[in-house]
Parts: C-alpha cells; sequence; structure tokens
C-alpha cells in the first residue's frame, strides 16, 4: 500500500507578529537640546509583510502615567518613512521611520520611550514592547550627550561595584574591583 509509507505532511504556515523593533534616537540616556525630539525607528517581519508602529512617551518608567501614546494610524502626518517619504502607513518592513513629536515635551525632565510594531497585513498582532529607553530634555545645551541621574536609568546598566537607590544615588560599594 503507497500510503503506509508517507511520512511527509502538509504543515499549516502562520504569520507571525514583527521582530520587536529597533531604534536608533535618541540612544539610550541621552540629553537632548530640543523639546520636541524626533525617534528614529525601524521593525523587521519575517514575511516582510508591511507595519505600523505604536510609540508610548512617559514621565515615568514605568510607563503609568503616559504622556504620549500614538500610532502610525491614528497620526499618520507624525510619522515618515525616511527611506521611502512616499511610503506611508502601513509602512515597508526594514524601513528607517522617523517619529515627529508634534506638541513641546517639558524642558528638564527625564522621559522614557518604548515602540512596538503590527504586522496589519498578515497575522493582524503587535510585537512585544521594546526594553524603555531614557532621554532628557534640556534646552541649555547645544549637542546631545549621555546623561543619567536617576534610579531607573542607572538599573538598565550593568554596573560594577555599584548600588543605585532610591534616592536616585549611585554608590561605590566597598569591595574591591571584579569581585
Amino acid at each position: 500500500n503507497p500510503f503506509t509509507t508517507y511520512t511527509v505532511y502538509p504543515q499549516a504556515v502562520t504569520n507571525s507578529a514583527p521582530e520587536i523593533v529597533l531604534y536608533d534616537e535618541p540612544f539610550d540616556n541621552e540629553k537632548i537640546p530640543t523639546t520636541t525630539p524626533s525617534f528614529e525607528i525601524y521593525a523587521s517581519d519575517a514575511e516582510e509583510n508591511e507595519v505600523d508602529y505604536q510609540i508610548e512617551i512617559d514621565n515615568d518608567a514605568d510607563f503609568s502615567s503616559t504622556v504620549i501614546s500614538t500610532d502610525s494610524t491614528t497620526n499618520l502626518d507624525d510619522f515618515l518613512n525616511v527611506e521611502t517619504p512616499a511610503d506611508k502607513s502601513a509602512f515597508n518592513h526594514n524601513e528607517r521611520l522617523r517619529y515627529s513629536i508634534p506638541s513641546a515635551l517639558s524642558n528638564g525632565v527625564t522621559y522614557w520611550w518604548r515602540v512596538r510594531a503590527k504586522d496589519v497585513a498578515g497575522s493582524n498582532q503587535w510585537s512585544s514592547w521594546t526594553d524603555a529607553k531614557s532621554f532628557t530634555v534640556d534646552t541649555t545645551v547645544t549637542t546631545s550627550r549621555w546623561f543619567q541621574t536617576t534610579e531607573e536609568q542607572f538599573d538598565t546598566n550593568t554596573l560594577i561595584d555599584t548600588d543605585a537607590t532610591a534616592s536616585d544615588l549611585v554608590n561605590m560599594l566597598s569591595t574591591s574591583p571584579g569581585t
């Protein structure tokens, strides 16, 4: 019987959510000289489907009081495909997008941001949120620079022989380096 030796069976191919979004700007813990920063992001989709984006910005690391929560479908004009400007939502996967904040943030405040992508032409599922990154608005600086001042910012790094405290202080531990 020819069917008794059949070992290759058809498999259902499912479409998955995009891979976690990658971001280029601003870099983590950046002090920026503008109250209207822009954010450059892109996502990869295994099936090469188009994607939409959602971005959240908050002055709390836990995103409990979101200052901005927007997406590229609802606020299309705030998102620009840097590589193919004529491409509008949904966007080509793997192409750099720039999100521009439509209204000014407060000077002197540290903000946290995260982003995710949705495969609208396939699974229609959101990716996971990216790890939160921070930036601080400081209009007195003329160029961007690295800047960490809060416990939450220091907790995102691997710091050897240090301890960040709830009072936003970083203490050196009394052990020998590397022990």
